[in-house]
């Protein structure tokens, strides 16, 4: 196996780790009840994740939500504004199924009365782009090219799969109330060729000027493994309509 084959093995691995890893949970202040923006607010999501050639998958989703007292807690309703893909030429087309893919099951999202999310509504895990990129998939091993060939285009679907994973997994606790400042978490992964990687999470979040909400909150993912470093970011806005 060649060196950037075998370095994609890596990275692909332990981009799995990171997203099946437990979140980075800030602790919540202790709050009796907290304050609810009082109009329509546009909740986005952006995903950076480079890849080892050099390019980048980069996706924006936007959302309008509203926020309501109910009951004892909390509810954010929503519905999906703006999709935005910038990836490969190669994965033009499953880039779209991406982008025509809707995330309004996401809600209604249900926060106790100091502001962390309890709940959450239903994405479809077998969503279009998974199944797509399965047929792609098998497509590619069934086509006449190279090994090397095949298993850099398995490594492109993998890449786009995993930054449009599922939003409901990504969505840490304290999103919408988070406590502001910069908290780290080190972790280690060991490897199947034997080699020990290191991930770091990086979370900062500031809130909105003069509100107790969340205005931006950033999580940078820092992964060493066999002499390589990479990064990706993954950045939360929340603003007034």
């Amino acid at each position: 196996m060649g060196e950037l084959t075998r370095r994609s093995v890596l990275w692909a691995t332990i981009a799995l780790a990171v997203q099946l890893g437990p979140p980075l949970k800030a602790q919540l202040s202790e709050r009796a009840q907290v304050e609810l923006p009082d109009s329509t607010m546009i909740l986005s999501r952006r995903i950076e994740r480079p890849l080892s050639d050099g390019q980048m998958i980069v996706m924006t989703r936007s959302w309008e939500v509203r926020f309501a007292r109910s009951g004892q807690g909390i509810a954010v309703e929503g519905r999906q504004i703006q999709v935005d893909v910038d990836a490969p030429a190669k994965l033009s087309e499953l880039a779209q199924i991406e982008r025509n893919r809707s995330t309004d099951g996401l809600f209604p999202i249900l926060l106790s009365s100091d502001g962390e999310i309890v709940g959450a509504g239903m994405i479809n895990e077998e969503s279009e782009i998974s199944r797509a990129a399965e047929v792609a998939a098998k497509l590619i091993e069934q086509s006449s090219k190279s090994d090397q060939e095949k298993r850099t285009a398995l490594y492109y679907l993998n890449a786009l799969q995993a930054a449009g994973s599922s939003v409901v997994e990504a969505l840490p606790a304290d999103l919408f109330y988070p406590v502001p400042g910069e908290k780290r978490d080190l972790r280690k992964i060991s490897l199947p060729d034997g080699h020990v990687g290191e991930i770091e999470l990086i979370r900062t979040s500031q809130l909105a000027p003069g509100h107790e909400w969340m205005g931006s909150s950033q999580r940078k993912v820092v992964t060493k493994v066999a002499g390589t470093s990479q990064e990706s970011l993954e950045t939360w806005t929340m603003r007034p309509q």
